[in-house]
């Protein structure tokens, strides 16, 4: 049994028992994060994901602050409505 997205990324996840490593997150982040004010065209994100080969970039206010995500979902529901 696996779940699949059909997209240039497939990811599959079988029935099995996962064991996850017991070190800290900090190990694994990402510390050079691409972000987008909430000001930004949707057009200037789709680019920023295609240059930095991403699907989601968090969108910070003018302080800096975290206020939420966007995904490459979001922008193909937008292009589809």
């Amino acid at each position: 049994t696996y779940w699949g997205w059909d997209t240039s990324d497939i990811i599959k996840i079988e029935t099995k028992l996962l064991n996850p490593p017991m070190e800290p997150v900090e190990k694994y982040l990402i510390k050079q994060v691409v972000t987008i004010i909430p000001e930004a065209s949707i057009s200037k994100c789709a680019i920023l994901m295609k240059k930095h080969n991403i699907n989601q970039i968090p969108v910070i206010s003018a302080h800096g602050d975290p206020i939420g995500m966007i995904y490459d979902v979001d922008i193909i529901k937008k292009l589809l409505d």
